[in-house]
C-alpha cells in the first residue's frame, strides 16, 4: 500500500501489528513511538490528532487506546482518559439573550465558516466580556507554539494515573486574549461534537501558566447556527490532566 493513500485506521491497524503495541502497553502500560515510525505508514500530523472520540480510528477506539505528543517527534500511547463530555443543549433558543453587532461592512453573520471569525465575533460583539464578567479584552496571541517542558499525571481506564513528560512539543491555540484581571486562553470549534479533547486546553494552559503572573481562565467556545455556547474550565491541579 502506498504511504498516505491508506486510511488512518487502516494505518493505524499496520502499526500496532508491527510494533504488537497491545501486548506492550498491556504489559507496560504505555508505549512510545516516534513521529518518524508512524511516518512509514501515513504523515504524523493525520494520526496523532483526534478532536473527540467520535474522529478516533477504529484501530485505536476498539483498543480503548489514545495518543498525546510528548515532543514534536514522538507520541505517547496508553488507555488514557483524554476527553471531556460536552453538556447537551437543552436551553430555549427563544430564552436565550442576544447580541447587536455593530454596523461593519466586513461582518457577515450569515457566513461565519471558520474559526477565527467566531473568535472575532465572539469579541466585536461583547459576548466573550459579558460571559466572563469582565471587559476590554483583546486578543493578543494565537497559533502554533512550543509547549516547553513540564510533566503531568493522566488517568487511564485502569490502574493507576501515568506521568507523561513533555518537551516541546507543539500545540495550538485559537485564540489568547488579555484584559485587567486574566488572561484568556479559547478553544473554538464551529462544529457541535459530544466531547473535546482536553488536551486543546491543557497544553496552552501549562505553556503559559509559566509565563504570566494574571489568573488564567480556559474557554470553550462552540459556534453553530448563530449560537454561541460557551463554557469555563478550570484544573483544580496544575499537574493533573484529568483534573479539569
Amino acid at each position: 500500500m502506498q504511504k498516505n493513500k491508506i486510511s488512518a485506521n487502516e494505518a493505524w491497524k499496520e502499526i500496532i501489528k508491527k510494533y504488537d503495541i497491545i501486548n506492550r502497553i498491556n504489559k507496560n502500560g504505555i508505549f512510545h513511538i516516534k513521529a518518524s515510525e508512524i511516518k512509514e505508514f501515513k504523515e504524523p500530523r493525520l494520526m496523532a490528532k483526534w478532536d473527540c472520540t467520535s474522529a478516533l480510528p477504529e484501530a485505536l477506539r476498539n483498543n480503548k487506546i489514545n495518543i498525546l505528543p510528548n515532543s514534536r517527534s514522538s507520541y505517547v500511547l496508553g488507555r488514557f482518559n483524554l476527553y471531556e463530555e460536552i453538556p447537551e443543549l437543552t436551553e430555549s433558543v427563544n430564552k436565550m439573550d442576544s447580541a447587536e453587532l455593530p454596523a461593519l461592512e466586513t461582518i457577515d453573520i450569515n457566513s461565519i465558516t471558520s474559526e477565527s471569525a467566531a473568535i472575532c465575533i465572539l469579541i466585536i460583539s461583547g459576548i466573550l466580556d459579558d460571559f466572563l464578567g469582565d471587559r476590554d479584552t483583546v486578543e493578543t496571541f494565537n497559533g502554533r507554539m512550543g509547549t516547553g517542558i513540564f510533566s503531568f499525571n493522566v488517568d487511564r481506564h485502569r490502574g493507576t494515573a501515568f506521568q507523561v513528560d513533555v518537551k516541546n512539543a507543539q500545540c495550538e491555540i485559537d485564540g489568547g486574549m488579555e484584559n485587567n484581571n486574566s488572561v484568556v486562553i479559547l478553544e473554538a470549534k464551529n462544529v457541535v461534537y459530544p466531547d473535546f479533547h482536553i488536551r486543546q486546553l491543557y497544553y496552552p494552559y501549562r505553556l503559559w501558566a509559566s509565563k504570566v503572573e494574571k489568573p488564567i481562565r480556559l474557554v470553550f467556545s462552540i459556534y453553530s447556527n448563530q449560537i454561541y455556547r460557551l463554557f469555563e474550565y478550570k484544573f483544580e491541579n496544575k499537574d493533573n490532566y484529568s483534573s479539569i
